[in-house]
């Protein structure tokens, strides 16, 4: 992830128990092939360790796709083709995630959230959120939550084109994780989850922004105790599961924000649902962890050869892609952790792959912008 992740990992030491082991050739395979890559980095003077923090985007209708470089130039590409649309330049801080409205491109430009044409990349519309977009926004409605920097969280409504409410935390003092907590809209309450990086995840009133309950996961008098997992909600909608990087793994009563039960042990950093009572996770520890949902105990363990793992994302077919700021992207078995393919990128990356099946969609550290396919294409490995 980011340099902030791995001073994390040092400050709270590695898992001693797990060690990295390189994968036999026989054992590994070509899943997912490279169908094209562009280079979206521009020379800059004084950049000793590039990284780019904006994660790529596949529009809704599985056409074209989207890479907002630090440069602050947002490439639009034909997915299938790998023919250039546009360059759309002078965004500046371009936002953590993007998404869609009415066929729209929404994304962060600075300051505001702006939607523009997924043809030309022309702006059609543009909204002060009042900070910089700290991580990805989730959309219900006519209405955009947005992860605003340093530790806010802003409805917009998209029609009207202006801000409904926003709810604000304290900022921690000390050293907190970059990334926001994606938030997760509860349409039978009508609420929103969203974690903070002083360690409260919110259950806030979808319309008013009113807080329904808060529960404190991370050590807020620690270092790193945001909330940057995105809450996952299971059995039905009646519970959360929710993570703090240094706090730990914890399931709660949607209703109330009562604690059922937590594990301490772990930095999570994203964690996903992947069926069959199983979660996925990444560990500030380099590790990515298979873990019952029931319980939130360790299956597996594939721990990285170096670097700090991005979210989890799950590709189907029985699969999770990894990627890591140092390393190739790993796609693991749900079931065992095993690897299957390990994709190497010449860099690593900061943020994790786009999936719509069957296309992923990655962004090194290095500004190269490589799609790739279930099934076709070719291996870099």
């Amino acid at each position: 992830m980011s340099a902030s992740i791995l001073l994390a990992a040092a400050l709270f030491g590695a898992a001693p128990s797990t060690h990295w082991v390189q994968p036999e050739p026989g054992s590994l395979s070509v899943i997912f092939g490279a169908r094209w890559k562009i280079d979206v980095a521009e020379f800059e003077l004084l950049a000793s360790r590039p990284e780019e923090w904006s994660r790529p985007y596949i529009s809704q209708d599985g056409a074209r796709a989207f890479a907002g470089a630090r440069t602050g130039i947002l490439h639009g590409v034909d997915l299938h083709s790998g023919e250039r649309l546009f360059e759309r330049k002078g965004l500046g801080e371009i936002g953590y995630d993007m998404a869609e409205f009415r066929g729209l491109l929404l994304l962060g430009s600075d300051q505001d959230l702006i939607a523009v044409d997924q043809q030309i990349g022309q702006t059609r519309f543009s909204i002060p959120v009042g900070g910089r977009m700290g991580g990805p926004m989730t959309v219900s409605g006519t209405v955009a939550y947005v992860p605003v920097r340093p530790n806010v969280l802003v409805a917009v409504d998209l029609v009207e084109q202006k801000e409904i409410w926003r709810k604000k935390r304290p900022t921690p003092e000390g050293i907190s994780v970059r990334g926001q907590c994606k938030p997760v809209f509860d349409a039978a309450r009508g609420v929103i989850y969203v974690g903070y990086s002083d360690g409260a995840l919110l259950a806030l009133d979808a319309k008013t922004g009113d807080e329904r309950w808060t529960s404190v996961l991370g050590k807020p008098r620690e270092f790193f105790a945001d909330v940057d997992a995105a809450p996952l909600m299971v059995d039905g909608g009646k519970s959360i599961i929710a993570a703090s990087y240094n706090g730990g793994l914890y399931k709660l009563d949607a209703e109330t924000g009562r604690t059922q039960w937590k594990q301490e042990i772990f930095r999570i950093m994203g964690i996903v649902d992947v069926g069959s009572g199983l979660l996925v996770a990444s560990d500030g520890d380099g590790q990515v962890l298979g873990l019952y949902r029931a319980t939130g105990a360790v299956r597996w363990r594939y721990k990285l050869e170096s670097g700090s793992p991005t979210m989890p994302v799950d590709v189907g077919r029985q699969l999770v892609a990894v990627g890591s700021t140092e390393g190739p992207i790993a796609f693991l078995e749900i079931d065992t952790g095993r690897p299957k393919q390990l994709f190497s990128l010449g860099a690593g990356i900061s943020v994790p792959p786009a999936y719509r099946d069957p296309d992923l969609l990655v962004l090194s550290n290095q500004g190269a912008f490589i799609a790739l396919r279930y099934g076709q294409g070719i291996s870099v490995d």
